[in-house]
């Protein structure tokens, strides 16, 4: 768990390490598990006073015990999938499109991501206008970008519009839909603002409940991460509640002695006592 730390509990490197480990999760596939998801983990200032940024690239999208976890759009592994046409101009999309991905995934290259995105989105306005899902998935990756740089205010815009668009396209429970929501707990997250932090992120997981079940284990998870955001944002009370229900409906997903079940019930016995 790497957000343990908060409010006035202290810990020692060797007790924060050994809770880290503790609470491992697992992955699990997911409706669009053949896709490849860059994801762009950024630890909130909350967990240790410092900014750090992981990348990696994983084909499958999953949620962890983090609730500020930052998710780039899925990219198909054929990228003409995601920008169809045959034309100069979407070739060049795709490439501008392709090589930020590229940046973002290995050298976390932010501000070149930031130009090639920017080109591609560009190409994708002045082809098909900005009534369309390309546009608006697009904008989300940029959003993450200047997330990325700490430029909150316009990752918050970029973040807004795309989900606005989305919701147009898409409707109201859709895996994109979920993804916003939890970029936007994210950012939230960032700026410390955890009425709105929690508020996102209940989405995501009313959304996940929708299209996935109550028992489903990525359902789980997201109110797993809802629990540990109401714990960030000292609701305490609401975190143990959480927590000990979604170790419940674990117990009925997993079994009461598989690892992650455990896992989950020592984390509640954690939250009981601080």
């Amino acid at each position: 768990m790497k957000y343990l730390s908060f409010l006035n509990l202290k810990f020692t490197g060797f007790i924060f390490k050994a809770i880290s480990s503790s609470f491992l999760v697992h992955q699990y596939d997911t409706p669009i598990s053949q896709s490849i998801c860059h994801l762009i983990k950024v630890f909130s200032l909350v967990t240790l006073g410092v900014n750090i940024t992981k990348s990696g690239a994983n084909s499958k999208i999953f949620l962890e015990d983090r609730p500020n976890d930052i998710y780039f759009n899925q990219i198909h592994p054929n990228i003409s999938e995601f920008i169809p046409g045959d034309d100069e101009e979407l070739r060049e999309a795709r490439s501008y499109y392709s090589r930020a991905v590229t940046l973002i995934s290995t050298s976390q290259d932010t501000k070149q991501a930031l130009t090639y995105y920017k080109k591609a989105l560009e190409i994708i306005e002045k082809k098909f206008g900005k009534e369309n899902l390309i546009y608006g998935k697009i904008l989300s990756d940029l959003g993450v970008c200047y997330l990325i740089q700490g430029e909150n205010r316009v990752a918050l815009e970029m973040f807004l519009v795309s989900l606005s668009l989305k919701k147009k396209i898409l409707g109201e429970y859709h895996e994109e839909i979920y993804l916003a929501y939890v970029n936007l707990s994210a950012l939230y997250q960032r700026v410390r603002d955890f009425p709105k932090a929690i508020d996102a992120l209940k989405q995501a997981c009313v959304i996940n409940e929708h299209l996935k079940g109550r028992n489903h284990i990525d359902t789980i998870k997201c109110d797993i991460q809802l629990a540990n955001l109401y714990m960030a944002g000292g609701e305490r009370i609401f975190a143990v509640i959480a927590l000990e229900n979604c170790h419940k409906r674990l117990i009925r997903t997993l079994g009461e002695d598989h690892p992650y079940t455990q896992q989950i019930k020592s984390q509640w016995k954690f939250y009981q006592k601080h």
